[in-house]
């Protein structure tokens, strides 16, 4: 991979994180993603395609008024695993659980595809699931 090209994978992350996840630019979406774009999120062996996935980022954004902090990126060829964090607010129903009001952070990781013109073609997203849920709890009764 040429050194431009990693770094247009890289913009492309920033761009996915930074205005699609963290503020649900549907624009930015649909210049930097895939029309037929595959994702797969934790414990899902069927991925979503682009309308379902924007759908879910644009309910969690509402509701944890959250922005990701990328903490380590890998970028090899076309593709690139992202190691990130996530920090927001419980202001909103999320899942059937009730708005908390208390700050919410959780990690993950996102291994990333691209094709040939540098869309995302397919992403698979893991993270710590039971840590997230127990943060959503409204107190420890309801484990």
């Amino acid at each position: 991979m040429t050194a431009l090209a990693k770094q247009i994978s890289t913009l492309l992350i920033e761009s996915f994180y930074g205005r699609v996840c963290d503020h649900s630019d549907r624009d930015m979406a649909e210049k930097i993603i895939s029309p037929s774009v595959e994702f797969y999120a934790t414990g899902s062996e069927v991925p979503v395609g682009f309308d379902d996935f924007f759908n879910y980022v644009s309910m969690f954004q509402k509701s944890l008024e959250f922005k990701h902090v990328i903490r380590e990126h890998l970028v090899v060829d076309q593709t690139a695993l992202i190691y990130w964090l996530v920090e927001g607010c419980h202001k909103k129903e999320l899942l059937g659980f009730a708005p908390t009001n208390k700050d919410i952070a959780y990690s993950g990781m996102t291994l990333f595809y691209f094709d040939d013109q540098n869309l995302i073609t397919k992403a698979i997203t893991v993270f710590d699931e039971k840590n997230f849920l127990a943060q959503l709890r409204n107190s420890p009764e309801q484990a």
